[in-house]
């Protein structure tokens, strides 16, 4: 998040259950969207994220990048690969 003030992490719980990452700062490079779109390795920070694409997948969960003022990442996990944890205290 190079250039960013704040940074969030969320979740919400819908069919799925997504994490949303996000920042202010200058956004996701064209092709490093490109690239995490289409699956495809490529050079620099992109190269993470072709990396966590093929981790989470590998796993049944998935990311998309959705555009906006900053970067935002969405990673859906299916309501199988999930559970709610009670904790007393």
């Amino acid at each position: 998040a190079s250039g960013a003030s704040s940074i969030s992490i969320r979740a919400e719980e819908s069919d799925d259950l997504n994490i949303i990452f996000e920042d202010d700062g200058p956004g996701l490079p064209e092709d490093a969207r490109g690239a995490l779109e289409r699956g495809t390795p490529c050079r620099g920070s992109a190269y993470g994220l072709y990396l966590v694409k093929q981790i989470l997948a590998i796993n049944k969960m998935g990311i998309v990048e959705e555009g906006h003022t900053g970067a935002r990442f969405r990673i859906s996990i299916p309501r199988e690969g999930w559970s709610k944890l009670r904790v007393d205290m």
